[in-house]
């Protein structure tokens, strides 16, 4: 019981203090963006993923890693607002996305730097 009273007076001292305020858990425009852009992606299809999205689509989908190798997978879903693993950055996120529409995908949704992709 004392371990409980000690940790809950230090809890604004540390990180952890955010924890407890309602604004820890409110989505920012780029995260309503980001789960807005993943749920366009119907389950059990091949996609490529940049880095920070693949995960939440690894539970219904095929995911393949969005980088400068293409793939042919019929949709992509990245974000090109700033540098993701492996690009070096977000310009050259942006130019693989351009080349993928000279080829042949339709950009389907585009909000907050986040895009999605299909052919």
């Amino acid at each position: 019981m004392g371990v409980c009273a000690v940790a809950i007076t230090l809890l604004p001292r540390f990180g952890f203090d955010q924890l407890v305020h309602p604004t820890f858990y409110q989505r920012d425009a780029r995260a309503v963006a980001a789960a807005e852009a993943v749920a366009m992606v119907p389950s059990g299809v091949v996609v490529e993923a940049g880095n920070s999205l693949g995960p939440a689509l690894s539970a219904r989908t095929t995911v393949l890693l969005f980088d400068h190798r293409p793939r042919n997978a019929p949709w992509v879903v990245a974000d090109v607002s700033r540098a993701e693993f492996p690009f070096g950055s977000a310009d050259d996120q942006r130019k693989r996305v351009e080349g993928l529409i000279l080829i042949g995908y339709r950009m389907v949704y585009d909000r907050e730097g986040i895009v999605v992709l299909n052919r």
